[in-house]
C-alpha cells in the first residue's frame, strides 16, 4: 500500500511540475514528448487543428504561428518550450513560398512570444543541415537565430534522420523499402547516423529536467553509420524484401516518383545526404541519461512495430480538410545597410507608384496616434484596388505589419495583412502577405493577380539590391 504524502510535502511535488508548452505536439517527436514527459510537467501542447486534444497534454491551443497574437496567447502562463516544428507549404490554398522563410517566420514569432512571457528556455530539436547557397547560415542554424533573438536561451540539438514508424524521413525509407524497384539517387550512397526516437526523447528530457546545465548547440548522432541506400535495405530485409535499385535516368527524372511525405522533407533528406556535417559539440547523452544509445538494430526493429497512432493518423493525411481559399506569399530581400524594416515598408510604398507609374498611383495618409493608411489606385480609377492600414501598437523597427483593410481586389478579412520583418542576425528582410483572401474567382486570381504580384517582388527585390550595392 502507498503512504500518502504529509501535506506540505503535496504541494511542494506540485509546485514543482514546471509548465512546458510543446509547440508541434501533433508530429512524430511532439507526441512522443507528450508521453514521456507528462508526469512530470503540465503540457500545453499547440495544434492547429481546431477542438484537438492530443493524450497526455494538460491543456492543447489551437495556435497558427504564423500570427502573432495567437503565439503569443498559446505561450501565456508557461515556463519553458520545446520547438518542434517543422512547416509545410500546404497551409493555404495558394503558397508563394519557400519552405525556410515559413520556418524563420514562425520561428520568430514564438521567440518574440516567449520573451515577451519570460520563458527561461527553449529546446529546439532540429536538422543537422549544413550552410549551403540556400541558407547562409544553414536551416537549423536560421530557426534557432530567429527563436533566439529576443533574449530566450535557446538549446539546439542538431539530428540526423530520427528513426521511428511515424517520424517523416523514416517513411519515406520505409516506402522505398517496399517498393520492388525504388529509384536510386545519387545522395543515397552518403553516410548517416540514424538515430532512435526514444535517444532524442531522452536527451530532450535530461535538458528539460535541468536546462541550466546546458547552453548553446550540440550534436546528437547515431552510434552506427551507414549509407542511406543501406538503411533502406536494412529496412526491406527485416520485411523479407529485396528491392532491385533504379538509376534515375533521364525520364525518371522528369516525372517525380510517389512519396508518403510532402517534397519539403525530400529536400530535408537531400539537404542532409548531399552534405553531411557534425556538429563539433556533442551532447554528452550516457552522462545526461546515464545509459547508452541505441543500437542501430534495435532502431530499425522498433521501426516495423505498429503504432497504436498510426491508423488514426493515416485516417487524417488520407482525407485532409479542404483548403480555405486563402493566400501567404512570402518572399525574402535584401536589406541595405543602417536599414530595417519599418524603412523598408515606407520604402516600398513609395517605389511601387513610382516604379509602376504607368499602372498605380498611390496615397499615403497619417493621423496623430501614429496610424498610416496607404492606398493604391489604377489610373484615374477613384476606387481603390488596395488598401493598408498599419498596425503600430504591434509594429516595431524590426517588423511592420499592415492590415489589408479593403480595396476592390481584396475580400474584407479580419486577418489578411501585409508584414515586412527583419531576419535574425542577417542582411535579409522578410516581405510577407497571409490570410489574404481574393475577391477575384480563384482561377482568374491565380494566373493573374497572384503573378503580377510576384513580379512587383522581384522588382522590388531588384531595387533594394541596387541601393545595397550603392551602400557598400
Amino acid at each position: 500500500m502507498t503512504t500518502p504524502l504529509p501535506p506540505d510535502e503535496t504541494s511542494r511535488n506540485a509546485r514543482q511540475r514546471r509548465r512546458l508548452v510543446i509547440a508541434g505536439a501533433r508530429g512524430a517527436l511532439g507526441r512522443a514528448l507528450i508521453q514521456r514527459l507528462n508526469p512530470d510537467f503540465d503540457i500545453i501542447a499547440l495544434s492547429r487543428r481546431p477542438d484537438e486534444t492530443l493524450p497526455g497534454a494538460t491543456t492543447t491551443r489551437q495556435v497558427d504561428l504564423f500570427s502573432r497574437k495567437e503565439t503569443f496567447e498559446g505561450l501565456r502562463d508557461t515556463e519553458l518550450a520545446v520547438y518542434a516544428v517543422h512547416q509545410s507549404r500546404f497551409r493555404a490554398r495558394l503558397t508563394q513560398a519557400r519552405l525556410d522563410d515559413l520556418d524563420v517566420l514562425c520561428a520568430d514569432n514564438f521567440g518574440r512570444a516567449a520573451a515577451h512571457h519570460g520563458l527561461s528556455h527553449i529546446v529546439y530539436p532540429g536538422c543537422d543541415t549544413p550552410p549551403n547557397a540556400a541558407h547562409d547560415l544553414g536551416r537549423t542554424r536560421e530557426i534557432a537565430d530567429a527563436l533566439g533573438a529576443h533574449g530566450v536561451p535557446v538549446i539546439t540539438l542538431r539530428l540526423p534522420i530520427i528513426l521511428d514508424p511515424q517520424s517523416a524521413l523514416t517513411r519515406q525509407a520505409l516506402a522505398l523499402a517496399s517498393r520492388n524497384h525504388p529509384r536510386l539517387q545519387p545522395y543515397y550512397h552518403a553516410e548517416t547516423a540514424p538515430i532512435a526516437i526514444g535517444d532524442v526523447i531522452d536527451a530532450c528530457a535530461a535538458i528539460l529536467a535541468n536546462p541550466d546545465a546546458f547552453a548553446g548547440t550540440y550534436g546528437l548522432h547515431g552510434p552506427e553509420t551507414l549509407s542511406f541506400k543501406a538503411l533502406v535495405e536494412a529496412l526491406a530485409t527485416r520485411q523479407r524484401h529485396t528491392p532491385e535499385w533504379r538509376e534515375p535516368g533521364l525520364l525518371a527524372s522528369l516525372t517525380p516518383s510517389s512519396s508518403p511525405v510532402g517534397e519539403e522533407w525530400l529536400d530535408i533528406l537531400q539537404e542532409l545526404l548531399e552534405t553531411p556535417t557534425r556538429h563539433p559539440r556533442t551532447f554528452p547523452f550516457e552522462d545526461s541519461c546515464h545509459r547508452a544509445l541505441t543500437p542501430l538494430d534495435d532502431a530499425l526493429d522498433a521501426c516495423l512495430s505498429p503504432d497504436e497512432d498510426a491508423g488514426e493518423l493515416a485516417e487524417v493525411a488520407a482525407s485532409p480538410a479542404p483548403l480555405p481559399s486563402l493566400v501567404r506569399s512570402v518572399q525574402r530581400l535584401p536589406l541595405p545597410a543602417g536599414r530595417d524594416a519599418r524603412w523598408t515598408a515606407h520604402e516600398y510604398v513609395r517605389w511601387l507608384p513610382t516604379a509602376l507609374r504607368f499602372l498605380i498611383r498611390a496615397t499615403h495618409t497619417h493621423d496623430e496616434s501614429g496610424g498610416s493608411v496607404a492606398r493604391f489606385f489604377i489610373g484615374p480609377i477613384p476606387w481603390p484596388i488596395l488598401e493598408l492600414t498599419l498596425a503600430p501598437q504591434v509594429s516595431t523597427p524590426d517588423r511592420q505589419l499592415f492590415w489589408i483593410t479593403g480595396g476592390m481586389l481584396a475580400r474584407r478579412s479580419q486577418k489578411g495583412r501585409l508584414e515586412f520583418r527583419q531576419i535574425a542576425h542577417t542582411d535579409r528582410v522578410i516581405v510577407a502577405i497571409h490570410d489574404f483572401e481574393p475577391r477575384l474567382p480563384w482561377v482568374l486570381y491565380r494566373f493573374t493577380q497572384a503573378l503580377f504580384h510576384l513580379w512587383v517582388v522581384e522588382r522590388f527585390k531588384r531595387h533594394l539590391a541596387r541601393l545595397s550595392e550603392r551602400a557598400a
